[in-house]
């Protein structure tokens, strides 16, 4: 999967060069780290292990990447990857304040019950479960944009919230 990840940074190229080549080198070293973390439990200088990542959350991950970079350094999701070993992620917020923790995240899952891929974000008050996929029997490419709209919606509700926060206080 990181010849995916060599491939979305060489898309980035197109698009702002100082915030995008930032936001590129954070997101190679925290593959890299995930890459070196998973097989041993620890971060090996130098050593890359393959990791699997699922297409769908991969289509989520370089969307944002590629699209939505300008987005994701604003929000400091930058700095906040994780990989699961089921081929899932983590995008942790930062911590707003010292001694908060839990900032917010926006994730992806399996439910195996619905047989269903999720991305799900909690971010303040805001709690939204969006489906990945639609149809087993969709095309590869409509699937994709349907992803790629779907972390759309996503991003437009968390500014959305944002912006109703802001309103308040």
């Amino acid at each position: 999967m990181l010849s995916a990840a060599n491939r979305a940074s060489a898309k980035i190229g197109s698009l702002r060069s100082a915030d995008v080549t930032c936001l590129a080198t954070s997101f190679m070293t925290v593959t890299r780290r995930a890459l070196a973390t998973h097989h041993s439990g620890r971060f090996e200088i130098g050593r890359l292990y393959p990791v699997y990542i699922h297409p769908l959350s991969q289509i989520v991950l370089e969307h944002l990447q590629v699209s939505r970079s300008d987005w994701l350094l604003r929000k400091g999701l930058d700095q906040g990857l994780t990989i699961n070993k089921d081929g899932t992620f983590v995008l942790s917020f930062p911590p707003e304040f010292d001694g908060h923790d839990d900032a917010g995240r926006i994730w992806t899952s399996y439910d195996a019950d619905k047989k269903q891929h999720w991305v799900t974000v909690y971010k303040d008050t805001l709690l939204g479960r969006y489906p990945l996929k639609g149809s087993v029997d969709a095309c590869w490419h409509t699937e994709k944009a349907l992803v790629q709209e779907t972390v759309d919606r996503l991003i437009e509700r968390i500014s959305d919230a944002e912006r109703k926060s802001m309103a308040v206080m």
